[in-house]
């Protein structure tokens, strides 16, 4: 091979890679928005036959729910829709004042099966991102730096989301490092610049 034939592969190489990464970051947002939708949507369900509900849907914090494949097809399945502290708000043989889960489950059915094919866990229990309005009109949404702003702010939500409202700084020193790393600042090891201590 030339050296012109090898720069112009190594040059295709990091386009590749490029695209790649920016592919991640537009899949991981297009989660992000999803479940904020998924969430909004549960907390303001209303049952369509006008009967008062005797929950408050607007504590929904979890969703408990059953993947299955079948015909090609990942099917979802909601259980449940849990409050913070365990209470169920949604079940299929609703008790204490719980609503149906069925018509919420064809609610969103989709849009999880959406949040699954690009990347969302299917492992436990669903965690729905804590109410919030849509991303600022200043982040540019359709562009790389935008999408990374964007993402560490979920990222700060979730560990808001995890710990109860709190941020924990071990987590979060964690998400900025991370997220410094990934947009190409080279981060030093902080237990090695004492190691000689």
């Amino acid at each position: 091979m030339t050296d012109t034939s090898q720069t112009s592969v190594e040059a295709w190489k990091a386009a590749a890679e490029k695209a790649a990464v920016a592919l991640e970051q537009v899949q991981r947002h297009l989660v992000d928005v999803q479940m904020g939708l998924i969430a909004e949507e549960i907390r303001a369900y209303q049952p369509q036959d006008g009967s008062k509900m005797t929950v408050d849907m607007r504590a929904a914090a979890r969703l408990r729910a059953r993947w299955t494949a079948g015909n090609g097809r990942l099917r979802v399945t909601v259980d449940s829709v849990l409050a913070a502290d365990g209470r169920e708000l949604a079940g299929w043989l609703p008790w204490g004042g719980a609503v149906q889960v069925g018509l919420i489950g064809e609610l969103i059915g989709e849009r999880l099966r959406v949040c699954a094919a690009h990347g969302m866990s299917l492992d436990g229990d669903i965690v729905l991102p804590r109410a919030s309005a849509p991303p600022p009109a200043r982040v540019d949404l359709t562009t790389p730096e935008g999408l990374m702003i964007d993402r560490l702010w979920a990222g700060v939500r979730r560990i808001e989301d995890e710990n109860g409202g709190d941020w924990n700084g071990g987590d979060l020193v964690n998400l900025i490092s991370g997220w410094l790393t990934e947009v190409g600042y080279e981060m030093k090891d902080p237990t090695l610049e004492n190691a000689d201590l």
